[in-house]
């Protein structure tokens, strides 16, 4: 998520106006907006159907002149205190979530539900919560130098395709120490919404590998 929130701070993400600056031939308007060229800002906040998302989620945008550095302004600030803290979460989770749906839309030519990108966006910001408390001495704090530097979490997401419905999905992994003493596994159980079912894992001592350690845990999942 940290890489997201430096492409977002950078303009780094692979928009089309990006790709048009680095000599690429591409339509420059948005999939969405065909009067609008896709830029970081209205993809994200500006388009109707970004816009749209913010309202189902309960986020209302000050007004049309709304852009990047406002957005990173108020997450930075949300983020420093645990009182506010799943509100920033929220917001950053929201802004990934409907990047995602744009990529859909370009690369397989099919919208998700509002109401599911909001939900999705919501249920990793649940489960970071419920899985422990926010520490905010575990925020990478002004990787991006004076531009408008902002604090995240520690999390990093993976690709990951939910199970057919009435089905759950384990997720499990192994790592050990560099002194190969020591191996940790850990698991998690989501169903075909995504929604965190269970979640565990434990220290394990003289693992002679991260596989051996991956494959143990498995035979423990039911």
């Amino acid at each position: 998520m940290a890489l997201f929130i430096w492409k977002v701070v950078w303009d780094y993400l692979p928009t089309r106006s990006l790709l048009a600056r680095r000599g690429m031939r591409v339509y420059l308007m948005y999939v969405d907006c065909p009067k609008s060229m896709e830029t970081v800002c209205h993809m994200l906040f500006e388009c109707p159907r970004a816009a749209q998302v913010w309202r189902r989620a309960s986020f209302f945008l000050p007004g049309p002149t709304f852009g990047v550095e406002d957005f990173l302004r108020h997450v930075r600030i949300a983020l420093r205190l645990p009182s506010t803290a799943g509100w920033g979460l929220t917001a950053v989770y929201l802004a990934y979530h409907i990047w995602l749906d744009r990529n859909v839309k370009v690369f397989e030519g099919r919208r998700a539900f509002l109401r599911s990108i909001v939900e999705r966006a919501l249920c990793q910001v649940v489960e970071i919560m419920e899985v422990g408390e926010l520490d905010l001495s575990a925020m990478s704090r002004n990787i991006w130098d004076s531009l408008f530097a902002t604090t995240t979490p520690r999390f990093v997401l993976v690709s990951w395709k939910p199970p057919p419905s009435g089905h759950l999905k384990v997720n499990f992994d192994g790592s050990m120490s560099g002194s190969a003493d020591r191996a940790g596994v850990a698991f998690v159980i989501r169903n075909y919404g995504g929604r965190l079912i269970a979640a565990g894992g434990f220290l394990m001592r003289d693992m002679f590998c991260r596989l051996v350690a991956s494959f143990w845990r498995a035979t423990q999942v039911p």
